[in-house]
């Protein structure tokens, strides 16, 4: 809003445009947070748990389900591996692989709850979502809340319509507000549960030692 000029004269269509491009430089950002930090906690897992057994039951299950033929060992995998690529080491090197494509997939273009519980579940092994919740405001608030600002956002993007009551307070509360709450619940999660799968590593701080919680 400040980059756009907050203050000033302006008219309701200026203003209308200014609270929807804030809206969707949000989600945007958000977007790109839990990708990032998707593939910073499965390439943590990946480089300093000691054994392929020490994953989070969830992951273990996500690596085999995609090296393991659906229709029998002459058939191939989507992914093009197979269970040869996780012997020894070769786990550690498909994690980061797996991750990385699973932001990248269409549907995570919608970085909404479901899709962000998926997400952390399969390559991360915990549901971050079931930690969004703070002071007078409990699961699943925090989750309804997002979803309905990337459904806007959505409708703002890819049909042109101008969703009403979206105004700069609606921005602080539902946009930015939130999200940064979402953010630190989200680093907090991920610090606590990565962390209980590869304890203190080589006497480092563990996983988040630079990650900043406001």
């Amino acid at each position: 809003m400040i980059l756009t000029g907050a203050s000033g004269s302006r008219t309701q269509r200026q203003i209308a445009a200014q609270n929807q491009a804030a809206l969707s430089f949000c989600i945007t950002a958000w977007e790109a947070y839990v990708e990032d930090v998707a593939k910073e906690a499965a390439t943590y897992l990946a480089e300093n748990c000691s054994r392929f057994s020490d994953l989070p039951s969830s992951v273990r299950k996500s690596l085999v389900s995609k090296v393991v033929p659906l229709n029998g060992p002459s058939s191939k995998t989507i992914s093009g591996k197979n269970v040869q690529d996780l012997m020894d080491d070769g786990w550690r090197p498909l994690l980061i692989e797996f991750v990385t494509e699973a932001t990248y997939e269409s549907n995570f273009n919608t970085p909404n709850s479901k899709n962000i519980s998926k997400l952390f579940k399969t390559w991360v092994g915990v549901d971050v979502t079931q930690y969004w919740y703070w002071q007078n405001f409990a699961v699943p608030g925090p989750a309804t809340r997002l979803d309905r600002s990337i459904a806007i956002r959505g409708s703002i993007v890819h049909t042109g319509q101008k969703p009403d009551g979206i105004n700069r307070n609606w921005i602080e509360t539902y946009g930015r507000g939130n999200i940064c709450r979402l953010v630190e619940k989200t680093d907090i999660s991920l610090m606590k549960h990565v962390n209980e799968f590869c304890p203190n590593p080589n006497n480092s701080g563990g996983f988040g030692e630079e990650l900043v919680i406001a």
